[in-house]
C-alpha cells in the first residue's frame, strides 16, 4: 500500500501507531483519517512494486506472529460486536491449534504486548517520501523509531537526503 497524504492529515490524525509495528498499521491510519472527516480514496490502476525477501522460516514466523497479534489489536478496536466475537472464537482456536507464533501473537495481544517484540527478523528499512517539508522529517523519524536504516525522498530532489539510524542515533 502506498499512503499519499498532506501534512493537515498527519497534523490531525497523528502518525503511524507504534503498538502494531508491523501489519495493519496502515488500515489502522485510514480508519483514523476517515474518522477526521477527511477522504480515502482508492486508485485501482496504480501499481506498486513492493520488494520482500524471498519466504523463508522466519519470514513465516514473522508474518504469523504480528498478523495475528495486530489483528486482533485492530479488530477489538474498530470492529462490530459480532466480529469481535469471531475474533475471540478464532484466537482461542489459534491458541490449541495454530502454529507456535501465532500462539506467541494471540498471548502478546492478551498480555498487552506491542511494538516491537518478535525478534525473528535482523533489519528493518523504511522509506519516507515527502514534498518539501523538511521541518516535518524529524517527526516522521521519530514514528519510524523501530528501523534499523531510513531513506527520505524530498520528491523535489533528485535524490533526496538520506537518514540512517545507528544504535538508536540519526544521522546524515
Amino acid at each position: 500500500m502506498l499512503y499519499l497524504t498532506s501534512r493537515e492529515v498527519f497534523e490531525k490524525t497523528g502518525y503511524f501507531d507504534e503498538k502494531y509495528f508491523l501489519y495493519y498499521e496502515d488500515a489502522d491510519l485510514s480508519v483514523r483519517t476517515k474518522n477526521k472527516g477527511f477522504k480515502i480514496v482508492y486508485i485501482p490502476k496504480s501499481i506498486i512494486w513492493h520488494k520482500t525477501p524471498a519466504r523463508s522460516a522466519d519470514r513465516i514466523e514473522l508474518q504469523d506472529y504480528y498478523i495475528t497479534r495486530n489483528r486482533l489489536l485492530f479488530g477489538f478496536r474498530y470492529a462490530s460486536f459480532r466480529s469481535k466475537s469471531a475474533l475471540l472464537r478464532e484466537s482461542l482456536l489459534l491458541l490449541f491449534k495454530g502454529r507456535k507464533w501465532q500462539k506467541r501473537g494471540v498471548i502478546d495481544y492478551c498480555f498487552d504486548k506491542f511494538g516491537k517484540e518478535a525478534t525473528s527478523m535482523s533489519k528493518i528499512s523504511g522509506v519516507v517520501i515527502v514534498r518539501n517539508a523538511e521541518e516535518m522529517i524529524a517527526d516522521c523519524l521519530d514514528s519510524l523509531s523501530f528501523c534499523d536504516e531510513i531513506v527520505v525522498i524530498d520528491s523535489f530532489r533528485k535524490i533526496g537526503p538520506r537518514y540512517r539510524r545507528k544504535n538508536g542515533s540519526k544521522s546524515l
